[in-house]
């Protein structure tokens, strides 16, 4: 497939403020210098800028990611530099859309950049987003409110980050054993009577049996995050091409002189496997993945990469730089 890449202000924070990346506030020269590189990183090809200020973004020591409290002087002077750039888009995620400054500033930045901010939303959000997206409209502004491809969601494991067991004192006698060890323990009755004993109140609560039932099968459970009310329509409903948005001109439609990106899909029989964690990155680093029946081809600048699920060895993806075209 084609990579592209956006600066994160994550990582441009820590580059250029180092240990004080968890303040709030920037000295003018940090900002200038998180500017810069952001400047030098949209002529080398970056398709755009993002920031969170969501409350749900933690790190391994559980603080909030840099620039979470990030003033709107910062992200204004970054996004000067986008403006005089002329291409890339400003990505934000935020928990704090009611409040008045920071509607404010969103709309100032959209206005100095002159590009594209698109504000990432989930299926539950309230009318402000498109409050706010209607107002700049009015104003010639383009912030456009995005979702997913897919539904937000954590996947619980036992070998993943987010592990439902962690919870009951009883798992701590096994919580470093190999996992096929743990799954293990897991059938056994002396355990899992432990684990339901673990606090007064859950004594006789079923939905632990399910759980270790679940664990112990190697199946992962998908907790979804939103109102999504028994159907995943809504969701679906929302989503749109960004091709437009990020400059990359040279696809999204089948005509001669594109780039031939295809998927040929056979709906019948379109299906999700369950997820699987791999642990196959270097230094027994592990991914999640999750397979999908039903794709008959994938296609890449006229490339059949996959067929039937298979990697026909094809591999004519390249690095997508914007501005170029």
């Amino acid at each position: 497939m084609d990579v592209g890449t956006q600066v994160p202000h994550v990582a441009l924070r820590c580059y250029v403020m180092g240990a004080r990346c968890y303040e709030d506030i920037a000295t003018a020269d940090e900002m200038a210098a998180m500017a810069q590189i952001t400047k030098q990183a949209l002529v080398d090809g970056a398709l755009g800028f993002s920031t969170s200020r969501f409350y749900g973004h933690l790190d391994k020591r559980n603080n909030m990611v840099p620039g979470t409290y990030a003033s709107a002087a910062e992200l204004i002077a970054i996004g000067a530099v986008i403006g005089e750039v002329g291409h890339g888009t400003i990505e934000v995620i935020s928990d704090r859309l009611e409040d008045a400054a920071e509607q404010a500033w969103i709309s100032e930045l959209a206005r100095r950049t002159g590009q594209p901010l698109l504000l990432l939303v989930s299926s539950n959000v309230g009318p402000v987003v498109w409050e706010i997206a209607d107002r700049c409209a009015a104003a010639g502004l383009e912030v456009r409110p995005q979702v997913g491809a897919r539904p937000a969601s954590v996947l619980m494991t036992l070998e993943g980050t987010v592990n439902p067991m962690r919870q009951f004192p009883a798992f701590d006698a096994v919580k470093n054993l190999p996992f096929a060890e743990q799954r293990a323990r897991l059938r056994e009755p002396a355990f899992r009577a432990q684990v339901l004993a673990d606090t007064a109140k859950a004594r006789g609560v079923h939905v632990r049996e399910a759980l270790m039932d679940t664990m112990a099968d190697g199946r992962p459970i998908l907790y979804l995050i939103g109102d999504y009310a028994g159907t995943l329509e809504p969701h679906r409903a929302r989503i749109e091409r960004a091709h437009s948005l990020l400059g990359l001109n040279d696809r999204g439609v089948i005509a001669p002189g594109y780039r031939a990106d295809l998927n040929l899909i056979d709906f019948q029989a379109l299906a999700l496997c369950e997820p699987e964690m791999v642990l196959d990155l270097p230094g027994g680093g592990r991914r999640l993945l999750q397979k999908a029946r039903g794709y008959r081809a994938t296609i890449c600048a006229g490339h059949v990469t996959f067929e039937h699920g298979e990697h026909t060895g094809a591999m004519p993806g390249r690095l997508v730089r914007g501005g170029r075209g």
